[in-house]
């Protein structure tokens, strides 16, 4: 499978047109008409924005994982781990503490939650 093929996989599994496509890219039409037709695959300095749009790693595009697995809201999810973290590296130590007291009393409070208790439950 080359890399249009998969792009064209996800664009389909998404429902986005071609043309929506090229403009969310901002990738000529032409463009991504030419990959289909001339079974061509874009250069590599249109990736990251095509696995933005399509919301997959770099590796779902350029075939080092499964593309049966790839979803957007594991893209999304990593997304989130990374900015948790620089929020975290700017911390004091201080803030450090409380930060780490307070997912310690958040995981202490989800692992003792009663299902039977109307406020708490889910």
């Amino acid at each position: 499978m080359t890399i249009s093929d998969r792009i064209f996989g996800l664009m389909k599994k998404q429902h986005i047109s071609y043309t929506d496509f090229a403009s969310l890219t901002g990738i000529p039409y032409s463009t991504i008409c030419n990959w289909k037709s001339n079974k061509s695959n874009p250069t590599t300095d249109k990736i990251m924005t095509i696995c933005k749009v399509l919301k997959v790693y770099p590796e779902i595009i350029l075939g080092e994982s499964d593309l049966s697995n790839a979803t957007g809201k594991s893209f999304i999810r990593h997304i989130q781990e990374i900015r948790l973290l620089g929020f975290y590296r700017v911390l004091s130590s201080r803030d450090k503490t409380l930060f780490w007291y307070y997912l310690l009393m958040l995981d202490n409070f989800n692992s003792n939650r009663s299902s039977s208790h109307p406020i708490c439950s889910t």
